[in-house]
């Protein structure tokens, strides 16, 4: 019954990852970051909306799959549901570093930043060197 419930994880993870976060992924990546434009309010919202719809789904599925395992105690039950929903979040929460990642490197090159030592940020090729470029981690924060 774990096992059936995982498939029900990943399938509703595959919903969301469908309907919503791809969706708002492809407007953020088709965006106009000419000049370091940023997207504005709106895609915040969206972005907001996006992972609270989200964790709410999880929350949901997870606490669903718990039950349909029918322990005779409440603590193996919570237990359970506690590891796949942290599962289920951290999946969605690298999803979200990849994102910002891509649309910070983004801003970066529409800002024509350059490294240190005067390479167009471009043209930095490894994903390590692009994290670790000083534009990239004072765009991050």
């Amino acid at each position: 019954r774990v096992f059936k419930g995982v498939g029900c994880i990943l399938l509703a993870l595959s919903l969301w990852l469908v309907v919503f976060f791809l969706p708002y992924a492809y407007s953020i990546f088709t965006f106009n970051y000419d000049n370091g434009q940023q997207p504005g309010m709106v895609y915040s919202m969206a972005f907001t909306m996006v992972v609270v719809i989200g964790n709410a789904m999880m929350y949901e599925v997870c606490s669903r799959v718990a039950d349909a395992v029918q322990f005779k105690f409440k603590d193996p039950r919570e237990a359970l549901y506690m590891i796949l929903y942290i599962i289920a979040c951290t999946l969605q929460v690298l999803l979200d570093f990849v994102l910002t990642f891509e649309i910070t490197y983004k801003v970066a090159k529409g800002l024509d930043f350059h490294t240190f030592h005067g390479v167009e940020v471009e043209h930095v090729s490894t994903f390590a060197d692009r994290f670790e470029m000083y534009a990239m981690q004072r765009l991050l924060g």
